[in-house]
């Protein structure tokens, strides 16, 4: 009586599946990692923000191509989230090269951030 009930346990643990080893799957980062990629692919986006140099002393030099037409907001923010620079830039058309002058803010990491309708950007920059 207990062979049989073995066997049977056994033929149904294999015939639903139960008892099969799943192939390993790639770690989550791994598959968050190819999405983004496709999404860039797909939008064909050539929006980009050239933030230099970094580290800075002061002066932060940035270089703004494919926003044209676009209402665009640049800010500066440091590490608890206060707001240090704002500037709207109404219509960006071609190339924009802009400089900031942060001498007067602290040491330290401060974030750059660019939005724009349909984008948004932050970028790290280091005073020292």
């Amino acid at each position: 009586m207990k062979k049989n009930l073995l066997v049977l346990l056994s033929f149904l643990l294999i015939s639903h599946g139960w008892a099969q080893v799943k192939p390993m799957e790639p770690p989550a980062a791994t598959k968050l990692k190819r999405s983004i990629e496709v999404g860039r692919v797909q939008e064909g986006d050539d929006k980009n923000l050239t933030v230099y140099p970094n580290p800075s002393t002061g002066i932060v030099n940035l270089s703004l191509t494919g926003f044209n037409g676009k209402r665009t907001t640049l800010s500066v923010v440091n590490v608890i989230g206060t707001v240090v620079y704002q500037e709207i830039l109404p219509t960006v058309d071609g190339r924009v090269n802009k400089s900031i002058d942060l001498s007067k803010q602290a040491n330290g990491l401060y974030y750059i951030k660019l939005d724009a309708e349909d984008y948004s950007e932050i970028r790290k920059i280091v005073l020292k």
